[in-house]
């Protein structure tokens, strides 16, 4: 079966006016979902995105320029899965990501995705004060798989 590294191309984190943590944790889940089997992802994110949300395929909600309120079907406890699972995958890859020498942004980064982030990050808890922009960013995610 064949990976999926390509699959999610068009979606980037940056785009979405995140703080770090936000950035760092949607560019968490990216990096998951392109783990994955490609015909595994939109079936993963069958279980986040409402039925209404699916009909939308072929654009972004920000090309959409959609209202928050049409876009609000988001399954937060499939969410709040999605993101542990996602945590788990990035806390075991980290145990092996090392910096070059000099890199010292890189090796910041690393350490605290390593100590900080991935220890305090709850996917129940992050689903109930996650930014709009998350919910635009996962719903982009299905619609580009979709």
């Amino acid at each position: 079966m064949e990976m999926n590294t390509g699959i999610l191309r068009d979606v980037y984190a940056d785009k979405y006016g995140f703080n770090i943590t936000d950035l760092t944790v949607a560019a968490m889940i990216k990096a998951y979902l392109q783990s994955m089997q490609v015909e595994v992802v939109p079936e993963e994110l069958r279980k986040i995105v409402s039925p209404e949300m699916r009909a939308l395929r072929g654009c972004s909600v920000k090309e959409r320029k959609m209202e928050v309120e049409q876009w609000r079907g988001i399954d937060r406890d499939a969410f709040a899965t999605l993101i542990d699972d996602a945590r788990t995958a990035a806390t075991i890859s980290a145990m092996e990501w090392k910096a070059q020498p000099g890199e010292k942004l890189l090796e910041r980064t690393i350490a605290f995705m390593r100590d900080d982030l991935f220890p305090a990050l709850d996917g129940k808890n992050y689903v109930e004060s996650m930014p709009v922009e998350m919910a635009e960013f996962i719903t982009d995610c299905w619609l580009t798989v979709a």
